[in-house]
């Protein structure tokens, strides 16, 4: 039977869940999988109109919001209050590591829309989960910089802003996440320094984010090589949401 949309869970979830509205699909796996494995084999299953990715914490807000939100609308992307769904034709058709995030898989999604509508509808409760850096997700960011420079002037004007804004969400996670980590002596500080350098190919976002970075100011961070003391460390740890 044909679905509204699906929600796919990315990660392991270990509840059993049903989905609370008729027009809801939900597709989780009990299996420790990679979240871009989860994302390309639900993607292949799910039965809706449109697919929403949500982390294993998301718990429903009101469920029929987001029905409400989705049920009059054909465009390829609707940005809600904390998530976004997309047509199940676009999740199907992404090339996505194994190893990707939700967000970056986001990214890719929003580059392949050709339409956007936003929406004020706010169907989840979102618990902040602490953000760790990842040789992963750096991988799959860089790769997804990569898109968005050879793409965006085929963007229509409302997608390009839509994907902008995810890429540097994305991106203040990264900063924070990587310079935290060096900080803690877990990578070599001059891998952020070489990300930093292949960003600003990117002009607009490298300049967006001096303004858009919120730990510290990122261009001093930049001519300090992205190294941080024990009175900065704090204000990292707290947006990192790390106990």
């Amino acid at each position: 039977m044909k679905k509204l949309v699906t929600l796919i869970v990315c990660g392991k979830y270990d509840k059993e869940e049903t989905a609370p509205l008729e027009d809801i699909e939900f597709l989780y796996t009990d299996e420790a999988r990679e979240c871009g494995t989860i994302i390309k084999n639900a993607a292949k299953q799910a039965k809706g109109r449109y697919i929403c990715l949500i982390d294993p914490e998301t718990t429903y807000k009101d469920a029929q919001a987001l029905v409400n939100a989705l049920s009059d609308k054909s465009c390829d992307m609707v940005v809600l209050n904390g998530c976004i769904c997309f047509k199940t034709s676009i999740l199907r058709g992404l090339d996505l590591n194994d190893s990707c995030d939700r967000q970056t898989a986001e990214i890719f999604a929003a580059m392949s829309a050709k339409s956007v509508v936003k929406t004020e509808a706010n169907p989840f409760e979102y618990i902040k989960l602490p953000v760790i850096y990842s040789e992963n997700a750096e991988k799959n960011l860089s790769a997804a910089l990569d898109e968005f420079k050879k793409d965006k002037q085929k963007f229509d004007k409302s997608v390009y802003s839509a994907v902008f804004e995810l890429i540097c969400n994305k991106l203040n996670e990264y900063y924070a996440s990587a310079v935290y980590a060096a900080y803690k002596k877990q990578i070599e500080s001059e891998r952020i320094v070489q990300f930093d350098l292949k960003l600003k190919s990117n002009i607009v976002l490298y300049l967006a984010m001096e303004k858009r970075f919120t730990c510290a100011k990122l261009k001093s961070l930049r001519k300090n090589k992205f190294k941080i003391s024990v009175f900065t460390a704090p204000k990292f740890k707290k947006f990192l949401n790390i106990k």
